[in-house]
């Protein structure tokens, strides 16, 4: 029997998702992708930004603003032209995409 997807953007949340059914596990990873260009990014700072993907566990860890806790950092792999983001997962839940300025 096939099992229904779900993906929600998370609204006023940066690029926050959820995916369902929560905790569905997967033999083989999947790609999250995202389209950068849809977020409001200073093309100035993108070559400053590292780019990962988060897994938050629920809507309470996404705190005021444009910050959130994570559990766990996912390497991501940009576009060469900057434009994309994409990372693997191995479960659903929630996802964001993660900024990292120390560089």
């Amino acid at each position: 029997m096939p099992t229904p997807i779900t993906m929600t953007a998370v609204a006023g949340r940066g690029l926050v998702y959820e995916f369902g059914p929560k905790g569905m596990t997967f033999k083989k990873p999947l790609t999250i992708k995202q389209d950068l260009t849809v977020a409001s990014l200073d093309p100035r700072l993108l070559s400053r930004m590292k780019f990962n993907g988060g897994y938050f566990k629920s809507r309470g860890d996404l705190l005021g603003g444009l910050l959130g806790i994570v559990y766990e950092l996912l390497a991501a792999r940009t576009s060469a032209d900057g434009s994309i983001v994409e990372f693997n997962v191995n479960h659903f839940s929630g996802y964001l995409i993660a900024v990292d300025f120390s560089e």
